[in-house]
């Protein structure tokens, strides 16, 4: 069974997703948070009752984050594959990949053993509702399909992989393995005044030099990125550093 899940509900995206799922396995299941969850990482919600409503056929809401949706659907079914995404938005650098909610779900599927993709597409500006309508979707689908084909079975256990696709995009776009970045935003903090005189803050950036070498770099070359991704390597040792 392979389960389709994001941090921002079942949008378009999802509905691609979910269409390409069942080109792959005769079982396919979504289960995404009702509300949009971007930047939630794999934070987890333990301090309420999980609420799920069916909103579709094999299509599932719950009151929770993208890795609530992965640890529901690992308590119920017999998982083979997790797919997140396809975020609006890349998630390059190791600042983006460790705050992405659409990344966090394919982490917690690494985390149990479960292959698991994280998909983003790269969009330059501000987005609006139309965006997620993919005048190019037979392309991404091509690429994603070509994607999970070709990497599902050579996963290691406990890893996933993080892809990004370029905003700009055809058949013959490169794909390249590369290391993530250290940042991808450079902070910068706007202050604001309340009506009644009390202070508030926007955590805004600007957008960090491409590394050579890095998931930025090439994703700003117009390529495909890809970067592995195992948890359990985050723990380096008990040496002293």
């Amino acid at each position: 069974m392979i389960l389709i899940t994001n941090d921002d509900g079942y949008t378009e995206s999802a509905k691609l997703l979910m269409e390409i799922a069942k080109g792959l396995d005769k079982k396919v299941i979504g289960i995404f948070p009702e509300r949009q969850s971007s930047a939630v990482s794999k934070s987890m919600t333990f301090h309420k009752p999980a609420r799920v409503n069916r909103i579709g056929k094999d299509v599932y809401t719950i009151n929770g984050t993208p890795a609530d949706c992965v640890y529901f659907a690992v308590g119920k079914y017999e998982l083979d594959l997790v797919i997140s995404g396809v975020n609006l938005g890349d998630n390059t650098s190791l600042h983006s990949i460790f705050s992405s909610g659409t990344v966090g779900g394919a982490v917690e599927a690494a985390l149990f053993g479960i292959p698991a993709f994280a998909f983003s597409r790269a969009k330059i500006g501000h987005w609006k509702e139309a965006d997620w309508r993919w005048e190019d979707k037979e392309v991404m689908k091509h690429w994603i399909k070509k994607i999970i084909e070709e990497y599902k079975g050579k996963l290691k256990k406990g890893q996933a992989l993080n892809v990004n696709l370029p905003e700009k995009i055809t058949e013959k776009t490169k794909v390249v393995f590369a290391k993530p970045q250290q940042h991808r935003l450079t902070p910068k903090i706007v202050k604001r005044i309340d009506p009644d005189g009390t202070p508030y803050y926007w955590l805004t950036g600007t957008y960090a030099k491409p590394e050579m070498g890095t998931d930025v770099y090439y994703l700003s070359k117009g390529n495909i990125t890809i970067s592995i991704l195992e948890p359990r390597r985050i723990i380096l040792g008990t040496r002293k550093p």
